[in-house]
């Protein structure tokens, strides 16, 4: 096969993809897709044993840590960026209760201390309301 037969089978053949791709852009044009079903998710239900509590878990040191030296040089000014938070809404609602106090408490607390010093404040207040038969 000479140069010549060979540029031109190239050049056939370039013509010919070239002439394959336009018929499909002209054939993509008249097409239309009509979505009739948006689809949607699942429904789910999760549910949980103890709402809202941490796994409980333990911590030990093992050894002491250490941040590394740090040399850092700025060139302009460095901001942190913006956030918006949006907590979510809480409300909390109150009511009135009454609520009987034991009477006739008796604390005991090592002698000589403040929390002995408050206890005898409380055993005497109390022996009082029981007298006053509160």
């Amino acid at each position: 096969m000479d140069r010549t037969t060979h540029n031109n089978s190239r050049k056939g053949t370039t013509i010919t993809i070239l002439l394959i791709l336009a018929i499909i852009a002209i054939a993509a044009m008249f097409f239309r897709v009509d979505v009739r079903d948006n689809g949607a998710l699942p429904d789910v239900d999760v549910s949980v044993q103890d709402k809202g509590a941490l796994p409980k878990y333990e911590l030990q040191k093992t050894q002491d840590g250490r941040l590394p030296d740090v040399d850092v040089d700025v060139k302009g000014q460095v901001r942190a960026p913006d956030v918006d938070v949006k907590a979510p809404d809480v409300n909390v609602k109150t009511e009135k209760r009454v609520i009987e106090v034991p009477t006739g408490v008796d604390v005991d607390a090592p002698e000589g201390s403040a929390a002995d010093e408050a206890a005898e404040g409380v055993n005497r207040a109390t022996e009082g309301e029981a007298n006053d038969g509160r």
